[in-house]
């Protein structure tokens, strides 16, 4: 699949691994693919990192992402971003070329839309830890629907989130009910 999105990314100005270049659009061909696809074996062997599994979610906690399945489909990415980029987290390519350092203000910049969405999102208690709490911002850059969440104290980035998403697909609202039940339940 290519996305305009895509054909848009950047890579970022740091040194990447080179197993991590284009990751970003490695992950996106995975989107509508099951898990025991040959494109989705590959990427997981080249990856070089065994994911763990629970509910519907692949995590590779080394590369500092998950991949969410829904009906045995990749539909949604999520990145954790960390900072300083030396430590863990994610360290592939971002969209636009969007690094782990921009900002809000930045994200904007280099997408090209203003988001469709701006919100605070409160402290959140879990089960096992507090959530702070975040700015989010959402942006729908057809066919993907992307979250950037950001530290409200110094506005870095701190999290990212990509899933397929036609609107005009009624499977859109099962997406969004998948979502909340999974932030639900973790």
């Amino acid at each position: 699949m290519q996305y305009g999105l895509v054909k848009r990314v950047i890579s970022q100005p740091r040194v990447v691994p080179r197993a991590m270049q284009n990751q970003f659009e490695q992950i996106i061909k995975l989107f509508g693919k099951s898990p025991d696809d040959p494109i989705s074996r590959k990427f997981v062997e080249d990856l070089g990192e065994s994911p763990s599994y629970q509910s519907g979610c692949y995590v590779f906690p080394k590369t500092g992402f998950m991949l969410f399945c829904y009906k045995k489909k990749f539909v949604m990415a999520c990145f954790h971003i960390s900072r300083p980029a030396s430590e863990g987290g994610y360290k592939g390519n971002l969209p636009s070329g969007i690094t782990s350092s921009d900002s809000r203000e930045d994200v904007q910049r280099k997408l090209g839309v203003a988001p469709v969405e701006s919100k605070l999102q409160p402290v959140e208690q879990r089960a096992f830890c507090s959530v702070p709490e975040e700015t989010e911002d959402w942006y729908i850059i057809h066919p993907l629907r992307l979250w950037f969440t950001f530290n409200p104290e110094n506005d870095s980035l701190t999290s990212f989130t990509v899933r397929y998403d036609n609107e005009t697909d009624s499977k859109s609202v099962e997406h969004n009910q998948l979502w909340s039940s999974h932030a639900k339940s973790n």
